[in-house]
Formats: structure tokens, C-alpha cells, sequence
């Protein structure tokens, strides 16, 4: 890992995203963006049954950056999302969350080892 190099974004709202195969995952508002009626906290169950079509096309709009196929439910964020990334390469870890940013780099050294 010694040519990634840690990533932290600015406060954003983002999104923590529940999957039934791979558990879970978070995405940032700046790759998804949160609607302005959406306030942190907001949780949004995906039924199979197909009644919520707003919340089954943001599932399908969040599936692109989630390992997990089968997303179960999605809560609305806000805090610092953070990950190792290669500048120039498309090597990167998936992101991680906290809401607060030091402890999130603190985090990501951890569990990816201090470069």
C-alpha cells in the first residue's frame, strides 16, 4: 500500500447503505448527492414488493458503488468519508465512515497499515 495515500472529504452528507450480501457500506454525497429534503438520520427501507419507486431508483443509482447487490435499507449521513486511494491509478479501498475526521484517518491507518 505504499503508493495509496489517505483520502478524507470535507463535512458532506452522504449515505450508509445496508446490503443483505455484503453488509455495510457508505457513500459520499459527492458521488451520489443527497437531496435537500433528505435529512440526516432519514432511513429508508427498500421492500422487494416494489412500492417505493423513489427509493428503489436511489438504490439503483447507490448499487454502482456498493459491493452488495441486495440493498436492504438506506440512512442519509452526514460526517467525513475517507478511504486510501492511488492518485492516477483506480486503485482505492471502499470508503469508511466517522463524524469526526481525525479519528476516521486514525481508523483507515489501522485497518490498512500506516504508510
Amino acid at each position: 500500500m505504499s503508493h495509496m495515500q489517505i483520502e478524507v472529504t470535507i463535512r458532506m452528507q452522504g449515505w450508509k447503505v445496508e446490503t443483505r450480501d455484503a453488509g455495510t457500506c457508505f457513500v459520499p454525497g459527492d458521488v451520489v448527492s443527497v437531496p435537500d429534503y433528505i435529512k440526516p438520520g432519514a432511513v429508508i427501507e427498500i421492500d422487494d414488493a416494489g412500492a417505493d419507486l423513489a427509493a428503489h431508483e436511489l438504490a439503483a443509482r447507490l448499487r454502482d458503488y456498493v459491493e452488495g447487490r441486495h440493498i436492504e435499507s438506506i440512512e442519509a449521513i452526514e460526517g467525513y468519508f475517507g478511504r486510501y486511494s492511488a492518485p492516477g491509478y483506480l486503485d482505492c479501498t471502499d470508503w469508511n465512515f466517522s463524524r469526526n475526521a481525525r479519528e476516521l484517518t486514525r481508523e483507515l491507518r489501522d485497518m490498512y497499515g500506516e504508510d
